[in-house]
């Protein structure tokens, strides 16, 4: 009897399966979905899909409508990837002054269980949206909004993006004005720098289309509680007047 010869992608992977985001109204069937454990991993998905000519989409937890993934592919899931660490590497002495707060974090930790660990850390995000099972990559790469006028989008709490490139390359991609010294920077641990603005905007909102992200480095605060206020508004007397001469932004 014929005997297949199981590897390594074998073992993380699954043939033909069928997938949905959590809505249900987006349905896939991808050649085979991945669950890297490790970035090696992740370096042999994109290289087999190479070999054979077949494109590769990350997928997160299920909550975007993207129907960007509808050909013949690989899909790779990194719910596995869910290291979350301080980052205080070959930063600029600007950065080390001002005593940002600054995390690495693998692409597949869910919003939820990034919290807990920035908790026992002594962190928290600066903001987030109103759920919490997203991955942080699909919630970064999606567009995903916090709430609070006067508070940014998680996006903007990015300062680097760790990205595996088609070719295998990896590359930590920063603004121009990034938080490395490029002459601290160690290039011989197989990660290119790369600081330009085009480029960093472009891959921390591209919905994975620039390359499969590996990790992210977040700037994030001390932890802090929430405190809430409510009060009972008059729409026509007090709220609509607000709303329209810009007080409420102050709230």
């Amino acid at each position: 009897m014929f005997k297949r010869k199981f590897d390594r992608l074998d073992y993380i992977s699954e043939d033909f399966p069928s997938w949905s985001n959590a809505t249900r109204n987006v349905r896939m069937m991808p050649l085979r979905i991945f669950s890297p454990e490790t970035k090696e991993d992740v370096v042999a998905i994109i290289e087999d899909a190479r070999k054979k000519g077949i494109t590769v989409h990350p997928i997160g937890a299920g909550h975007s409508f993207s129907e960007a993934a509808r050909e013949d592919y690989y899909a790779i899931r990194p719910l596995a990837l869910t290291e979350c660490s301080k980052y205080t590497m070959a930063l600029k002495n600007g950065v080390l002054k001002e005593r940002k707060h600054l995390v690495k974090v693998q692409s597949g930790i869910r919003v939820k269980c990034l919290n807990k660990k920035l908790y026992k850390m002594g962190y928290a995000l600066n903001n987030m949206g109103a759920f919490d099972w997203q991955t942080i990559s699909g919630a970064i790469s999606t567009g995903t909004h916090g709430s609070g006028i006067n508070r940014p989008a998680m996006q903007d709490q990015v300062r680097a993006v760790i990205l595996i490139l088609s070719s295998g390359e990896t590359w930590q991609i920063e603004p121009l004005e990034g938080i490395t010294d490029p002459a601290l920077f160690n290039h011989d641990a197989g990660i290119k720098l790369v600081q330009n603005d085009d480029i960093f905007y472009s891959t921390v909102l591209s919905l994975g289309a620039m390359g499969f992200i590996y990790e992210f480095i977040l700037e994030v605060d001390e932890k802090y509680w929430l405190e809430e206020t409510r009060k009972i508004l008059n729409w026509d007397t007090e709220l609509k007047p607000a709303l329209l001469d810009g007080r409420f932004k102050q709230w």
